[in-house]
């Protein structure tokens, strides 16, 4: 999370102070350094006070051992190049969606289908991040938030009874 803190604070220029977080201030540095790592319960602290996508994706990744979208720091920001990008995962992860024989059974499978089966999952998590990488550029460079985004379309699902709680 310490870069991810690091990205937003200085991109939204936010002092250590500002987050209004229930640790020092040196606390705060050494979580920004990476020196040491917030409490699970200040997390989604640190997620509202932040509200930007970096955040979301290291804390989402944190709380669940690796699993989720991954914040892509070394990808062009700019909009127009993320949808390129997004686009071009896309078409990858269904092209390679359209190739799986869903109608065998999965004990059926051969070790070449298998990979196969494989690969095409990593093309869906190329696919997926691509789409959170649009997703968090957009929404920085549109001013939109995130995190109620995320709830507005949390709502939506649940409205169509995709999720229930």
């Amino acid at each position: 999370m310490a870069q991810a803190m690091k990205i937003s604070m200085t991109e939204r220029h936010i002092k250590t102070d500002e987050l209004g977080l229930p640790y020092s201030e040196s606390m705060v540095r050494k979580i920004k350094s990476g020196e040491r790592h917030a409490a699970k319960d200040v997390a989604p602290q640190i997620a509202e006070a932040l509200d930007h996508y970096a955040v979301l994706c290291e804390i989402g990744r944190e709380a669940t051992a690796g699993f989720g979208p991954v914040y892509l720091s070394g990808v062009d920001k700019h909009r127009s190049a993320g949808k390129e990008l997004g686009l071009i995962e896309l078409k990858e992860a269904w092209d390679h969606l359209e190739e799986i024989r869903t109608l065998k059974p999965p004990n059926q499978l051969t070790s070449k289908e298998r990979d196969h089966v494989r690969h095409c999952l990593m093309e869906l998590l190329d696919a997926g991040n691509a789409c959170y990488h649009i997703f968090g550029s957009f929404c920085e460079q549109y001013g939109f938030s995130p995190l109620q985004l995320s709830r507005d379309h949390y709502a939506r699902l649940r409205a169509m009874g995709y999720v229930t709680d």
